[in-house]
């Protein structure tokens, strides 16, 4: 095409310096396509009878469709508020609380259903409304739905199968309440159970509706989505401080800390301004009279990964989820650190020096090896068995080190 259709006007090239009619040209062709004559409503219950611009729900999740709506004001602002279940008395949380990562993505599709003007080719009359097929969905985006909901519950594979009879697994349409509630024989699962992987759930959850694609003609809930994920991981309400030894009641804004090493949580802190600068001062021991040069001296690396170690326990407002009482306070269970951080915290680290692998493993007798906790004097340190080693004879990789060093 560009080698013939105007003469020898244009080449086909590959390389970096080559040009485009415009640098918003993709802005311009998703504009093409959403303004085609075929856009309609496709007479959902809550439908409009045709598209109409619709400004006031650019402040709601279902903001992608203010140019053109199929929903009225109402309705998005319905589904802004993921507790109001009266559109279809339906519950996201039927399974108990999901998190907010999961009910965006659950939002953003309702949005897609409600005010899409663009799905009349993919609609068909259904039992409770007009029913989609074949939908393709960007792979990425089904892949980080998945992701976000992957350990969420829920009781049925399908949301769009309604059994007649409350015995079945799944969900169940009562006719008399117009209410669609779990079953009294279903089981709660998490998605990854149900679904597998981000393929599973796009091909499955809403029967036929949608379909995973790589295509680049795929679809998307909203073209700000990312945005969208981010700001509900942002306003978790399970941010809460864990109530270690030295945590505020609650998580607060403390600006005061951004010039310490724990500035990360000045936003929202679960330390006072006293607890980061004594995690920004190595050399100070006073939280828990334990010293990282408890086998000489360590390097700067090394001390820096322990010290946003210790900002991450004592500051983090997100913990909540992975904290349980422990014997000197609440431990962590499984927090997933990234892999290349562990791998960078291992190589600051690996040469330097300690005496225990695991460093919450407080040794009852002083002729073990380890640390051993002094209950007269509140002090941790090495026993007189235990040998100093290298982080790398300890803990062999960074997975071996995040997997370990704090059980």
């Amino acid at each position: 095409l560009c080698n013939t259709m105007w003469a020898n006007s244009f080449q086909y090239s590959d390389q970096d310096e080559c040009l485009v009619f415009a640098t918003n040209w993709q802005e311009i062709l998703v504009e093409a396509i959403q303004s085609q004559d075929s856009q309609e409503c496709i007479g959902a219950t809550h439908h409009l009878e045709e598209p109409v611009a619709n400004p006031s729900i650019a402040s709601t999740i279902c903001a992608d469709f203010s140019g053109q709506a199929c929903c009225s004001t109402s309705t998005a602002n319905t589904i802004n508020d993921a507790t109001d279940t009266s559109l279809y008395n339906f519950d996201y949380s039927h399974c108990g609380p999901i998190s907010k990562e999961c009910e965006a993505f659950l939002q953003m599709e309702e949005c897609f259903y409600e005010c899409s003007p663009d799905l009349a080719p993919y609609a068909s009359p259904g039992p409770f409304g007009p029913v989609l097929n074949g939908i393709p969905v960007c792979a990425d985006f089904c892949d980080a739905w998945f992701s976000a909901c992957k350990n969420d519950l829920t009781c049925a594979t399908d949301w769009l199968d309604f059994e007649q009879e409350e015995d079945l697994d799944g969900f169940f349409f009562n006719y008399e309440t117009y209410e669609i509630y779990c079953t009294e024989e279903s089981e709660c699962l998490t998605f990854a159970e149900r679904y597998g992987n981000g393929e599973g759930l796009c091909n499955t959850m809403w029967a036929n509706s949608f379909q995973y694609s790589d295509q680049d003609e795929c679809l998307v809930f909203a073209t700000n989505w990312q945005e969208i994920l981010v700001e509900a991981i942002q306003s978790q309400d399970s941010q809460e401080c864990i109530g270690a030894t030295h945590h505020l009641e609650e998580p607060v804004a403390n600006p005061s800390i951004a010039s310490t090493i724990c500035a990360d949580f000045s936003g929202q802190a679960c330390c006072s301004t006293s607890t980061a600068n004594t995690i920004n001062d190595a050399t100070d021991t006073s939280l828990y009279n334990f010293d990282y040069s408890h086998c000489g001296p360590i390097s700067k690396e090394c001390e820096a990964f322990l010290q946003m170690e210790e900002c991450f326990y004592e500051c983090s407002p997100d913990l909540a989820p992975y904290a349980s009482p422990g014997p000197f306070g609440p431990v962590l269970n499984g927090i997933p650190v990234c892999a290349d951080f562990c791998d960078a915290w291992f190589s600051a680290c690996k040469n330097d020096l300690t005496c225990a692998t695991d460093w919450l493993d407080f040794e009852q007798e002083e002729d073990l090896d380890g640390f051993f906790f002094n209950y007269e004097t509140y002090e941790i340190y090495c026993t007189e068995e235990s040998e100093c080693l290298t982080f790398a004879e300890r803990y062999g990789n960074g997975e071996g080190l995040c997997n370990t060093m704090w059980a």
